[in-house]
């Protein structure tokens, strides 16, 4: 059993290398301020940060957070949750918000900022890329 357990390890230690990852690189993590989520799936992921709830279960406003389409990962999240681009991330949010089905997201320019943010607003939810160990705890949300 523990030789199964070293092997799996170094497996997955090559495949990473062969993809030029490291246990530092930064991966897309999803932060949350009393969501009521700890661990979810990538559907409920894509489903909250495309607008689809305005309440948790607990009852509180979901506040989006976003990188501002300017920033370094912009691109990145907005194929990851959208499939396009980061402008027509932000185009997206400005006809819902425009039709008046949803609030705006916050958009902002570092991951610092987006981590701050949700850590200070109760029910906000943020979509970041970055080394996980950078981001507290208790407001990590984990994916199944």
């Amino acid at each position: 059993m523990v030789f199964r357990i070293a092997l799996i390890i170094w497996l997955m230690t090559i495949v990473m290398m062969a993809k030029g990852m490291g246990p530092d690189d930064p991966v897309i993590t999803v932060i949350g301020n009393k969501t009521t989520y700890h661990y979810t799936n990538l559907k409920n992921i894509k489903d909250i940060f495309r607008g689809k709830y305005a309440l948790w279960p607990n009852g509180i406003s979901v506040t989006l957070v976003l990188p501002a389409p300017k920033s370094k990962d912009a691109e990145e999240i907005a194929s990851f949750l959208y499939n396009n681009t980061a402008v027509w991330m932000q185009k997206y949010w400005l006809s819902l918000v425009f039709q008046g089905r949803s609030n705006p997201p916050i958009f902002l320019d570092s991951d610092q900022e987006i981590i701050d943010y949700v850590k200070k607003t109760e029910g906000a939810i943020g979509i970041l890329k970055t080394d996980i160990r950078k981001v507290p705890e208790p407001i990590l949300i984990h994916l199944q």
